[in-house]
């Protein structure tokens, strides 16, 4: 019984996080996008910032790619890792030219989002727990099985 519970929890966590990575996606890839126009919100934004046009274009590609990265499990966590990136860039520049306490938040909520969501992903969680070896892996599928039965 407790194997199922957490085969279970374990496929719940799963979903979770595909919703999670839509949700990011969808806000990152639009962010990403609106700053390709120049003239746009963002252009004026970056100038009063002191960064140059490339720069927002930069940001933008990185968004709008780190964005769709997120949704590709085997670069996912690597995608997550370049947005959190932006994040911190994005709050550091927010807190030396003045930002207000929501705008401080939010920007942090995502970093650290990001940073969640690099870390569940497989790839980031084999550097920091032991990989499994194939023998154990077996033999807990095997437990599996018996208790199924």
């Amino acid at each position: 019984m407790q194997l199922r519970d957490r085969h279970l929890h374990q496929r719940i966590r799963k979903v979770l996080l595909v919703l999670f990575a839509l949700y990011f996606t969808i806000m990152f890839v639009k962010n990403g996008y609106l700053k390709f126009d120049p003239e746009g919100f963002w252009g004026p934004a970056f100038e009063r910032w002191g960064y140059p046009v490339w720069f927002l274009f930069f940001i933008g590609v990185l968004e709008f790619g780190g964005g769709l990265a997120i949704l590709v499990p085997r670069i996912a966590p690597y995608g997550a890792l370049v947005l959190a990136v932006v994040m911190l860039g994005a709050l550091v520049t927010r807190l030396i030219h003045g930002v207000s306490f929501g705008d401080a938040s939010s920007i942090t909520f995502n970093m650290v989002a990001m940073l969640l969501l690099a870390y569940e992903h497989e790839p980031i969680k084999s550097l920091v727990y032991k990989k499994e070896s194939s023998a154990d892996s077996q033999l807990e599928r095997g437990r599996i099985e018996e208790s199924i039965r």
